[in-house]
C-alpha cells in the first residue's frame, strides 16, 4: 500500500518517487506538501552526509525541486479555480511566492480590492 511505503521512500531519499506517486493518484495536496518539504530540505537525501561544500549538482537538484513545487502549485490552483474557489487558488500561488500570477488571477476573477492588497 502507498501509505505503508511512504515512510520507507522518505527514509531512503526517494522523495521524487513518492511525489510522483501522489501526482499519479491525483493527490495534489499531498504532492504539494511533499514537494515543498523537499524544496526546503526537510527530507533526508539519498547521498550520505559529507563534509564537502555544496556542489553545482545539489544546487540544480534544489532548483529542480523548486520548479516541480511551483508546477504542482499551479495545477492545484487551477483545480481550485475550476471549483470556483478563487481564494484557495490564489493561496496556492502565494504559497510558492508567485505574487504576479496571484494578482493576475484576482484581477481576472473580478477581485480588484484583494489584488490591490497583494
Amino acid at each position: 500500500s502507498p501509505n505503508e511505503a511512504a515512510p520507507f521512500l522518505v527514509a531512503t531519499g526517494m522523495v521524487d518517487r513518492l511525489r510522483d506517486f501522489c501526482l499519479e493518484r491525483n493527490e495534489l495536496e499531498n504532492a504539494f506538501v511533499i514537494a515543498k518539504a523537499h524544496c526546503d530540505g526537510k527530507y533526508p537525501s539519498k547521498d550520505p552526509p559529507a563534509v564537502v561544500p555544496v556542489t553545482q549538482s545539489s544546487a540544480l537538484d534544489g532548483e529542480t525541486a523548486r520548479v516541480q513545487m511551483e508546477s504542482i502549485a499551479r495545477v492545484l490552483s487551477d483545480r481550485y479555480l475550476e471549483g470556483h474557489d478563487t481564494i484557495q487558488a490564489v493561496e496556492c500561488l502565494l504559497a510558492v511566492s508567485d505574487v504576479h500570477s496571484a494578482v493576475e488571477l484576482l484581477l481576472r476573477c473580478y477581485e480588484p480590492m484583494l489584488a490591490f492588497v497583494c
